[in-house]
This record gives C-alpha cells, structure tokens and sequence, in this order.
C-alpha cells in the first residue's frame, strides 16, 4: 500500500513513475523529476504518540527456513526512501539514514537542531529542492 501511495504522490505532481519487473532491484520504481532520475526504495511508516514522530526501517530483512538476512541501503543502489503517513508522502536522502529514520511531527516552536522534521520532507519540498540543485 505504501509503494502506491508514493507512486500516486509522484504521477499527482506530474512526474513520471516506472517500477522495475523482478525481484533483483534495490529499489522500488524510479521517479523521473525534471529529467533527474531517482531511485526510490519505498517503507511503510510507524507512528509513536508519546513521541510524536513517524519512523521507518532503513533495512530490509529477509528469512527463510536457514537464516535471516538483514541488507541496509546504499547511496549505490538508492537515491531515497519514501514513506506516507496520513496522505502525506515523505522522501529523505539514503545518505540521512541509518537503521531507522525517525520524522519528528512537532511544532516549530520545539524543534532541536538534530531531529529531521516530517514537514521538510514532504515530497512537494525535496522535489523542489532536487529540481533547483539545492539537493
């Protein structure tokens, strides 16, 4: 549900979005804003009220009857990862995240320097700055 909801986030702005056929792919489509191709690995959100953020696995794990295999992102394979939260869709660079990425949703008034706040990444927001080479 959530690769859909990103892929819908794109095509509403008006960019193009193909997925990849196969299971051999890092990524889960590839968005094409403004000519700037970028690779999407797409991971649902979570929500934790008492400290009111969203977060994703930056990770993904696989297991079979033999193992559990545990594979993290690199900036050789993916450009972003995508998640929504509540009809908002929000992209962060592969180089901003570790295991898990946390999108905190306070108010501006309590920011701390360090936390990634979900309001400046939002789709609309990246994509402006990716297509004015800020990113």
């Amino acid at each position: 549900m959530t690769e859909l909801e990103c892929q819908q986030a794109f095509i509403h702005l008006g960019y193009s979005v193909s997925v990849p056929l196969g299971n051999f792919d890092k990524y889960d489509m590839i968005a094409d804003v403004d000519g700037h191709l970028l690779r999407i690995q797409c991971k649902s959100a979570t929500y934790d009220e008492v400290g009111d953020y969203i977060s994703f696995n930056c990770r993904s794990v696989t297991t079979n009857t033999k193992k559990t295999n545990r594979h993290s992102y690199s900036k050789d394979e993916i450009d972003y990862f995508a998640t929504s939260w509540k009809g908002k869709v929000y992209l962060v660079p592969v180089n901003e995240c570790s295991v898990t990425k946390k999108l905190w949703l306070w108010d501006t008034k309590e920011e701390k320097s360090t936390a990634t706040l979900a309001k400046d990444c939002e789709i609309a927001k990246v994509l402006l700055r990716i297509i004015n080479h800020e990113e």
